[in-house]
């Protein structure tokens, strides 16, 4: 599996929408926050848009506009998130927490700490 870094929502979209239509229901801030991005940009100046490949296909995903949470993707693979973490935790990104369903079955940190390999529960 691999990380990808994108700058442009559009193009993370049109990566990560089979992942996501999924569970449309499940994903709908995904949906709703891209598309604040593409089409009011200025709204979140600043973003972080990742996904996860296997073997050409987007496998899990994860969105952030600072100061908000990080966004999870309900992933399908395992270990997907775990490495979202470590990359996101290897950029030095500061998370404030983060939300999903993956991540409620996962153990919380203590507030504040590092990412590193896990994602909190937000």
């Amino acid at each position: 599996m691999e990380v990808r870094t994108h700058d442009d929502p559009a193009a993370w979209l049109e990566a990560v929408l089979p992942l996501l239509m999924l569970d449309e229901a499940r994903h709908d801030l995904h949906l709703g926050l891209v598309h604040t991005l593409v089409h009011h940009p200025s709204i979140y100046p600043s973003k972080h848009l990742w996904s996860v490949e296997e073997a050409g296909t987007v496998v899990g995903a994860a969105l952030q506009t600072p100061p908000h949470n990080l966004v999870l993707a309900q992933p399908v693979a395992e270990g997907a998130n775990a490495l979202l973490a470590d990359e996101i935790g290897s950029a030095g990104i500061q998370l404030p927490g983060s939300s999903g369903d993956a991540l409620r079955r996962r153990p919380s940190r203590r507030p504040g700490a590092p990412v590193r390999g896990t994602p909190r529960d937000g």
